[in-house]
């Protein structure tokens, strides 16, 4: 029940007027739809030959954070996955990445 208005509000939240961004991907097996909703990310999945489909509600947060003395922007992404269908490709529930910011391989000259 829940899983279901998940995907109901998904859908409505991915077709109205307030999303940017939309990006649609598609292959032999799968197809992926995404967008924007300020700082909110939106995915749709669906898996042609497997009987499994998923949606994504997510933000994504820059975040400075201090680090050997100096500030950087570290990326906090958290989000909750629904899915449906009897061959699960990816796992459902909530989802946490903390990324940090590539190695500076820039050389700086005195």
């Amino acid at each position: 029940m829940f899983t279901q208005r998940l995907f109901t509000l998904h859908t409505g939240l991915m077709h109205g007027r307030w999303t940017h961004s939309h990006e649609e991907q598609s292959n032999a097996w799968e197809e992926t739809v995404s967008a924007r909703l300020g700082p909110f990310s939106l995915e749709s999945n669906d898996v042609f030959v497997l009987d499994h489909s998923d949606v994504y509600l997510g933000i994504r947060l820059s975040l400075p954070w201090r680090n050997n003395g100096r500030w950087q922007q570290y990326t906090f992404q958290l989000g909750y996955r629904a899915c449906r269908g009897e061959e699960q490709v990816r796992p459902a529930g909530f989802e946490m990445v903390w990324q940090r910011p590539l190695f500076d391989t820039t050389i700086r000259s005195n």
